[in-house]
Protein backbone atom coordinates (compact mmCIF):
# COMPACT_ATOMS: atom_id res chain seq x y z
CA UNK A 1 0.00 0.00 0.00
CA UNK A 2 1.90 3.33 -1.04
CA UNK A 3 0.72 6.23 -0.16
CA UNK A 4 2.23 9.77 -0.66
CA UNK A 5 4.01 11.11 2.37
CA UNK A 6 1.95 13.55 5.12
CA UNK A 7 4.18 15.85 7.04
CA UNK A 8 3.14 17.43 10.30
CA UNK A 9 1.35 20.46 9.46
CA UNK A 10 4.02 22.71 10.93
CA UNK A 11 6.28 21.79 8.01
CA UNK A 12 9.63 24.11 8.69
CA UNK A 13 10.58 23.79 11.74
CA UNK A 14 12.03 26.65 13.69
CA UNK A 15 15.35 27.75 13.19
CA UNK A 16 15.70 25.28 10.15
CA UNK A 17 17.21 25.94 7.27
CA UNK A 18 15.10 25.12 3.68
CA UNK A 19 17.73 22.39 3.02
CA UNK A 20 17.30 20.64 6.23
CA UNK A 21 13.84 20.82 5.99
CA UNK A 22 14.11 19.10 2.74
CA UNK A 23 17.11 16.39 4.12
CA UNK A 24 14.58 15.84 7.46
CA UNK A 25 11.73 15.04 4.83
CA UNK A 26 13.68 12.62 2.22
CA UNK A 27 15.51 10.84 5.31
CA UNK A 28 11.58 10.36 6.52
CA UNK A 29 10.59 9.03 3.18
CA UNK A 30 13.19 6.59 2.85
CA UNK A 31 12.37 5.23 6.42
CA UNK A 32 9.08 4.93 6.09
CA UNK A 33 9.58 2.62 2.80
CA UNK A 34 12.11 0.69 4.25
CA UNK A 35 9.63 0.57 7.82
CA UNK A 36 6.36 -0.67 4.91
CA UNK A 37 8.64 -2.90 3.40
CA UNK A 38 9.47 -4.58 6.67
CA UNK A 39 5.90 -4.84 7.44
CA UNK A 40 5.17 -6.52 4.04
CA UNK A 41 7.57 -9.07 5.09
CA UNK A 42 5.80 -9.64 7.96
CA UNK A 43 8.68 -8.38 10.37
CA UNK A 44 6.85 -5.41 12.49
CA UNK A 45 9.50 -5.09 14.90
CA UNK A 46 12.32 -4.26 12.41
CA UNK A 47 9.85 -2.26 10.99
CA UNK A 48 9.41 -0.22 14.67
CA UNK A 49 12.72 2.10 14.52
CA UNK A 50 12.07 2.67 11.42
CA UNK A 51 8.59 4.19 11.83
CA UNK A 52 10.05 5.62 15.20
CA UNK A 53 12.66 7.40 12.77
CA UNK A 54 10.24 9.09 10.46
CA UNK A 55 7.60 9.65 12.83
CA UNK A 56 10.74 11.90 15.03
CA UNK A 57 11.21 13.46 11.42
CA UNK A 58 7.46 14.85 11.41
CA UNK A 59 5.71 12.16 8.93
CA UNK A 60 2.57 12.05 9.99
CA UNK A 61 1.30 8.25 9.09
CA UNK A 62 4.35 6.89 10.56
CA UNK A 63 3.67 8.47 13.59
CA UNK A 64 0.29 6.35 14.05
CA UNK A 65 2.81 2.86 13.53
CA UNK A 66 5.42 4.30 15.90
CA UNK A 67 2.60 4.26 18.59
CA UNK A 68 1.43 0.69 17.58
CA UNK A 69 5.37 -0.50 17.60
CA UNK A 70 5.91 1.57 20.77
CA UNK A 71 2.51 -0.46 22.75
CA UNK A 72 4.02 -3.41 21.50
CA UNK A 73 7.37 -2.94 23.00
CA UNK A 74 5.15 -1.82 26.14
CA UNK A 75 6.03 1.75 26.18
CA UNK A 76 2.10 2.77 26.69
CA UNK A 77 3.30 6.62 27.76
CA UNK A 78 4.78 7.10 24.15
CA UNK A 79 2.26 5.29 22.56
CA UNK A 80 0.05 7.77 23.89
CA UNK A 81 2.60 10.82 22.77
CA UNK A 82 2.19 9.24 19.44
CA UNK A 83 -1.31 8.63 19.26
CA UNK A 84 -1.53 12.05 20.21
CA UNK A 85 0.13 13.78 17.83
CA UNK A 86 -0.89 11.86 14.92
CA UNK A 87 -4.34 12.07 16.15
CA UNK A 88 -4.02 15.93 16.22
CA UNK A 89 -2.77 15.99 12.71
CA UNK A 90 -6.08 14.76 11.62
CA UNK A 91 -5.27 10.77 11.58
CA UNK A 92 -8.61 9.34 12.25
CA UNK A 93 -7.51 5.64 13.54
CA UNK A 94 -5.22 7.50 15.94
CA UNK A 95 -8.07 9.58 16.93
CA UNK A 96 -9.66 6.01 17.60
CA UNK A 97 -6.65 4.69 19.11
CA UNK A 98 -6.07 7.25 21.71
CA UNK A 99 -9.64 7.27 22.51
CA UNK A 100 -9.06 3.21 23.55
CA UNK A 101 -5.74 3.87 25.27
CA UNK A 102 -7.15 6.73 27.25
CA UNK A 103 -10.16 4.24 28.24
CA UNK A 104 -7.51 1.76 29.74
CA UNK A 105 -6.39 5.07 31.89
CA UNK A 106 -9.74 5.48 33.13
CA UNK A 107 -9.59 9.32 31.42
CA UNK A 108 -13.24 8.77 29.88
CA UNK A 109 -13.91 11.85 29.21
CA UNK A 110 -10.80 12.81 27.18
CA UNK A 111 -11.95 9.13 25.45
CA UNK A 112 -15.23 10.65 24.73
CA UNK A 113 -13.70 13.66 22.96
CA UNK A 114 -11.61 11.75 20.74
CA UNK A 115 -14.36 9.16 19.85
CA UNK A 116 -16.40 12.19 18.64
CA UNK A 117 -13.64 13.36 16.52
CA UNK A 118 -12.93 10.14 14.97
CA UNK A 119 -16.73 9.72 14.58
CA UNK A 120 -16.64 13.22 13.14
CA UNK A 121 -13.92 12.04 10.58
CA UNK A 122 -16.01 8.55 9.51
CA UNK A 123 -15.12 5.93 11.78
CA UNK A 124 -17.91 4.02 12.24
CA UNK A 125 -16.72 1.73 15.20
CA UNK A 126 -16.27 5.37 17.20
CA UNK A 127 -19.72 6.83 16.05
CA UNK A 128 -21.14 3.38 17.55
CA UNK A 129 -19.27 3.81 21.02
CA UNK A 130 -20.18 7.73 20.97
CA UNK A 131 -24.07 6.72 20.18
CA UNK A 132 -23.82 3.85 22.67
CA UNK A 133 -22.80 6.40 25.15
CA UNK A 134 -25.22 8.51 24.59
CA UNK A 135 -28.04 6.34 25.06
CA UNK A 136 -26.46 4.67 28.32
CA UNK A 137 -25.04 7.67 30.08
CA UNK A 138 -27.57 10.60 28.60
CA UNK A 139 -24.35 12.28 27.26
CA UNK A 140 -24.90 15.64 24.84
CA UNK A 141 -22.61 17.17 22.69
Amino acid sequence: MASSPSFHPEGQWPGETVQACNARMVSAIASKKMALAYVERGDAMRAGPLFLAAARAGEVESMEWAAQYSRAIGSDDDAIEWFTRSASAGVRDSMYNLANRLVERGLLSDALGWYKKAADAGDTDAAAIVDKLRRNASITD
